[in-house]
């Protein structure tokens, strides 16, 4: 977080200070620089920034789990993660049934030798 503040403080800075000289020498097609640099970033953010309205936290760590910068690769990369994240945590609720059914055949047991 602390290198994107400093980096958006830098770019700050020189646009602050080149922008007054840009508009002096080349007066309103800094406009239409800034413009296409706009739009040239399209494909860039399209590429390597993936979607992450409406997912949680978790989902958004499994989505940046993969090496690959590239977006398709991480959606793939998430839809095998978040299948595999659901079956684990099916075998753990079985497992939490199994444990809970022979806890209480245990309970039972001691009960009646209690009595």
């Amino acid at each position: 977080m602390a290198w994107g503040v400093f980096g958006w403080s830098i770019g700050n800075g020189w646009l602050t200070l080149l922008n007054p000289v840009m508009f002096s020498a080349i007066r309103e097609n800094t406009l239409y620089i800034f413009g296409a640099v706009n739009f040239l970033s399209i494909p860039l953010v399209w590429a390597f920034y993936p979607e992450t309205a409406n997912r949680t936290l978790e989902e958004v760590d499994l989505l940046f789990a993969t090496r690959s910068p590239f977006n398709w690769d991480e959606e793939r990369n998430f839809q095998r993660l978040r299948a595999e994240s659901a079956k684990i945590k099916e075998k753990g609720r079985e497992i939490m049934h199994k444990g809970s059914a022979v806890g209480a055949e245990i309970m039972e047991e001691k009960g009646k030798e209690d009595v």
